[in-house]
């Protein structure tokens, strides 16, 4: 198990002359818990393909996200570009067992350039996949999801799709600037510091003060 609080994952590059993943990280096996964290600005340059560039699993791994914003990471590839936000969930030939599980996450403003492009915000492979998101933001990406992810949206609880207003994404302030839609649009099982219904993104819940 791997976990952290209070993290930024930002301005990594991961090149291959065949396959890059993983830009902010990648799990191949186990469990990542990221909590009040930025995914941000990191890329993967793949010749053949590119993938995950804000995070990527591999055949056993486990992710849980809470409170997190996955901004505008970038896959780069002569080929097959795919999942440039939250990951890119590999299952080889169908096998393996991979989960994830989103609350108060916002996916925004990702973006693939490739021949091949696929799942923007999102992509994934693979039949066993475990999906679970509730209040999440998808946002600002031309195609969200795509594969076995059309059903994230189909378990996603009060889940939207809005401009988040972050002051000032480009400089990682992702802050939410007054009348942003995610503020008090996040679990009602969470409470921010000050008490109200907890907001979506890095800023939000009981340890969102804590920056």
């Amino acid at each position: 198990l791997m976990s952290g609080t209070n993290v930024i994952l930002t301005g990594n590059t991961v090149s291959s002359d065949w396959t890059a993943a993983g830009g902010g990280a990648h799990v191949e096996q186990g469990e990542l818990e990221l909590t009040n964290a930025i995914v941000a600005q990191n890329e993967v340059e793949g010749r053949y393909l590119a993938t995950g560039a804000g995070l990527s699993l591999g055949t056993h791994g486990e992710l849980v996200l809470e409170n997190v914003d996955i901004v505008q990471n970038l896959a780069v590839s002569n080929t097959y570009a795919q999942g440039a936000g939250l990951a890119w969930v590999w299952l080889a030939g169908g096998a393996g067992d991979i989960s994830f599980d989103l609350m108060n996450t916002s996916i925004y403003d990702n973006d693939l350039v490739g021949v091949y492009e696929t799942g923007h915000g999102m992509f994934c492979y693979g039949g066993q996949s475990a999906l679970s998101a509730e209040h999440v933001n998808w946002y600002g990406q031309d195609q969200n999801l795509n594969y076995d992810c059309s059903a994230m949206k189909t378990v996603c609880v009060a889940c939207i799709e809005e401009d988040p207003l972050y002051t000032d994404a480009e400089a990682l302030d992702m802050t939410l600037q007054s009348g942003s839609p995610l503020i008090n649009a996040g679990s009602f099982d969470l409470s921010d510091a000050d008490g109200s219904r907890s907001d979506i993104g890095a800023y939000g819940g009981p340890d969102g003060a804590s920056w």
